[in-house]
């Protein structure tokens, strides 16, 4: 396995897709002038679970009243843009096992468990009480894309070609597939593979 470094950046730094950029993404099917993109309060949005949880076949999609959105790009980036809040996308609840993300090659970009050489991945980290699984909760920011074919200005390296990742450090234990609203507090760099890959922490506001 290839070393992990770690930078850590005291900073807010997010980096939001271009047009051009969201372009060469996986497009999702459904998309009408007042849902691309949303601020989450001013909508009813649910989740719909299709598939066994623990298999392959699972997908979490998000629905308003309007039909179904993409919370890749149908969910605004900033809940606040003056005072910096942001809309957070949970994957994954805290103290959960189930490695889930955003899925980009998927219509409709549902949440999904991730795999590893056709298995799913889990993490289970029984040194760690009470948790035993993700210790915060985790997910990404909506409308963000680390480009793989830019270089970043921190690191000089390119992006992962994944959106941008958020640990969100509170107390309460989110539900997958909620809409938080966070404060970004810095970031993490991760170099793996020799590109970067951005976590952002963050605290829930309410």
């Amino acid at each position: 396995m290839a070393p992990v470094h770690l930078i850590f950046l005291l900073t807010s730094y997010v980096y939001v897709l271009k047009a051009e950029e969201e372009e060469e993404l996986p497009r999702h099917v459904f998309s009408t002038d007042n849902l691309n993109p949303v601020n989450p309060e001013n909508l009813t949005i649910e989740t719909i679970e299709k598939g066994t949880p623990g298999t392959t076949d699972y997908r979490m999609f998000f629905k308003s009243q309007h039909g179904f959105i993409s919370p890749m790009h149908d969910i605004l980036l900033y809940a606040n843009y003056d005072d910096k809040i942001y809309n957070m996308i949970v994957e994954i609840p805290k103290g959960t096992h189930a490695k889930m993300a955003i899925s980009l090659g998927d219509p409709m970009n549902p949440l999904k468990q991730c795999t590893k050489d056709g298995k799913l991945v889990s993490v289970h980290l029984p040194h760690v009480l009470p948790h035993n699984g993700y210790i915060w909760n985790y997910g990404a920011l909506p409308n963000t894309w680390e480009n793989p074919t830019e270089i970043d200005n921190h690191t000089g390296l390119f992006g992962d070609g994944e959106r941008m990742d958020v640990v969100e450090i509170g107390n309460r234990k989110a539900r997958r597939g909620e809409i938080i609203q966070v404060k970004a507090l810095g970031a993490i760099g991760l170099i793996v593979n020799g590109k970067i890959d951005y976590k952002i922490i963050a605290i829930d506001v309410k």
